[in-house]
């Protein structure tokens, strides 16, 4: 029979198997004729046990490509079918991860060497507003303590809190790397990892000549930094003066941002101002971001990372996604499923064409665009996600895919 048992026609059969379809029914073809290749006779119409013998090869055919395809390497796993994305799109574009998706990351994360997993913290693997439970937490620290301690894994946990935060959770747990302020506090605890060196981008000149323009005006600021980040807080109470002089302050330093061109890719967000106390923030506008910190170590590890994943919930996640789709890699959006997307075609019906190009522009405008390739609903959903992927034998490998892809409890 035409079907062989190498795995070198099983890659041809998955790559190409409109044209090993049409290989089979040729090859039946003349199995079931019983015509010479020479004779000039027309074909006998294939009996039915040969017709029967077709019909199971070409389901054979299917069958086998079917089951290949989640198991097979191929650069067109479900883990890299997006890896060609350069543009954001809808949220609602990118799809709920399904089992035949998250088998194909399993089977990428199992076959590599060198993985990198990048995770936000609150919306992700905790509640976006409280903390989780006992039970919840319990479960995350022993994901992330398995996941951590894995030779060939790297783990952060990036959030935009303050390190400490992070630190007074997760402090104790070996190997797991963590940073604060958007990825720019930096608590690196991998041996092995290249050791993180963020671009400098004249924090401490900027620090100096913002205290000197403070001091200036009589004013004593309360200053906290990050390597891309100037916090100014001012306060007194007793000056009449206080509101136009830290009006003044916060001209002087938009000034010196615009004027000086070391400084020229800060800018200056005023945040609070009251008759006592202002405070105004300096912030890079190209590297006080999620991605600084994915992009180098991406672009730094040697050999590259051969499997990755980020998983975030809010915007400011979407710098670290794009790095890391940039190089073919996994990213996930965690956020529930919109009313909207579950009837939207059935609204599409009901309203005119102008109705519903209005309604989808202010879908588009309520939500962010994002590089995610796929999306998982909550955070109970990632803990089981991470779970799985750390091989925790909590429970059946059935109930572990239950809990990924049962619908959502929480709304």
């Amino acid at each position: 029979m035409c079907i062989k048992g190498d795995v070198n026609f099983m890659i041809c059969l998955f790559e190409r198997p409109k044209a090993w379809f049409k290989h089979c029914v040729l090859q039946c073809g003349n199995f079931t004729t019983r015509r010479p290749l020479n004779s000039e006779a027309p074909a006998r119409f294939p009996t039915l046990s040969n017709r029967k013998m077709i019909y199971a090869v070409l389901l054979t055919v299917l069958l086998v490509a079917k089951t290949w395809q989640g198991l097979l390497p191929f650069k067109t796993s479900p883990m890299r079918a997006i890896d060609t994305v350069s543009q954001a799109r809808e949220i609602s574009q990118v799809d709920m991860m399904d089992k035949l998706t998250y088998r194909g990351i399993q089977a990428d994360y199992s076959r590599a060497n060198k993985r990198l997993i990048l995770l936000d913290h609150d919306g992700t693997i905790k509640p976006t507003h409280s903390m989780n439970t006992d039970s919840d937490q319990a479960r995350v620290r022993k994901a992330l303590w398995a996941l951590a301690n894995d030779s060939r894994n790297e783990v952060w946990i990036i959030t935009a809190a303050d390190l400490s935060a992070l630190i007074h959770l997760y402090g104790d747990i070996p190997n797991l790397n963590l940073a604060g302020c958007k990825g720019t506090q930096i608590r690196q605890t991998t041996a092995e990892a290249i050791r993180v060196r963020l671009p400098d981008a004249s924090i401490e000149e900027l620090t100096e000549d913002a205290t000197r323009l403070a001091y200036d005006l009589d004013l004593r600021p309360i200053i906290r930094k990050s390597p891309y980040l100037i916090e100014l807080t001012v306060f007194d109470e007793n000056s009449d003066n206080f509101i136009a002089w830290s009006e003044t302050l916060k001209e002087d330093l938009k000034n010196l941002v615009q004027t000086k061109e070391k400084f020229q890719d800060y800018k200056v967000y005023p945040v609070e101002r009251s008759e006592s106390k202002m405070r105004v923030v300096l912030k890079h506008k190209r590297l006080y971001n999620k991605g600084t910190l994915a992009k180098f170590l991406l672009e730094e590890s040697q050999p590259e990372y051969d499997f990755g994943v980020s998983i975030g919930d809010l915007e400011m996640d979407e710098d670290m996604h794009r790095e890391m789709t940039k190089k073919g890699l996994t990213s996930i959006i965690v956020k529930e499923k919109e009313k909207q997307e579950n009837h939207q075609l059935f609204k599409s019906r009901q309203k005119t064409k102008n109705s519903a190009a209005q309604d989808k522009h202010k879908t588009e405008q309520a939500a962010w665009l994002t590089y995610a390739t796929h999306r998982l609903p909550n955070h109970k959903k990632v803990i089981a996600f991470l779970e799985d992927l750390a091989g925790i034998q909590t429970s059946t490998i059935s109930k572990k895919l239950h809990d990924i892809f049962s619908p959502s409890s929480e709304m």
